[in-house]
């Protein structure tokens, strides 16, 4: 059962004419906008979401990512997907605004995808070359984000991730 689709929004019209800049604070690193409506460009059918490195502005839209949106009832599991989902999508998209591109190398939150079912198999985390161009441009602690995100997924369940992230923070670690 395929669910009515809500009105789309065109994504191109947030960015060139401005939409979202004026909202951008002085002191913001990024801005970035969720909603909960189906988002789509120009000769594609829909996007999950776009990022401007140009005006440190993105948007990204959850709806596609809850079972409501294709007919099917809710419940533990799905939920924790539609979390999972999310936290794949904002990392991707703050990604885009730091200025990264979609990746090649690895399995990495970096890489495109054309279908939810190729966005579920990508990886949450962004590679070791995407790492590195985040690390060098935005000089964080990668240890304390390491163990923040871990904490962040524990909090919500997402107990496979959070240890992936104690890992990494483990072999980061041991490797300076």
């Amino acid at each position: 059962m395929v669910r009515h689709r809500q009105k789309n929004f065109v994504i191109l019209f947030v960015f060139p004419n401005g939409r979202m800049e004026p909202k951008l604070p002085d002191d913001a690193a990024i801005y970035l906008g969720i909603t909960m409506t189906d988002l789509y460009a120009e000769n594609l059918n829909y996007v999950f979401g776009y990022g401007s490195f140009e005006t440190r502005t993105g948007v990204y839209s959850l709806a596609r990512y809850f079972p409501d949106f294709w007919g099917q009832p809710s419940n533990a599991d799905s939920k924790r997907l539609t979390l999972r989902r999310s936290f794949k999508v904002l990392n991707h998209e703050a990604s885009h605004v730091f200025g990264l591109k979609h990746c090649i190398f690895y399995d990495c939150s970096m890489n495109g995808s054309n279908s939810l079912e190729e966005a579920d198999n990508s990886a949450i985390h962004e590679c070791p070359v995407c790492h590195q161009k985040l690390l060098e441009s935005l000089q964080f602690d990668p240890e304390k984000r390491f163990k923040a995100l871990s904490e962040i997924f524990s909090k919500h369940g997402l107990d496979e991730e959070s240890q992936w992230w104690n890992t990494r923070s483990a072999n980061w670690l041991r490797s300076r």
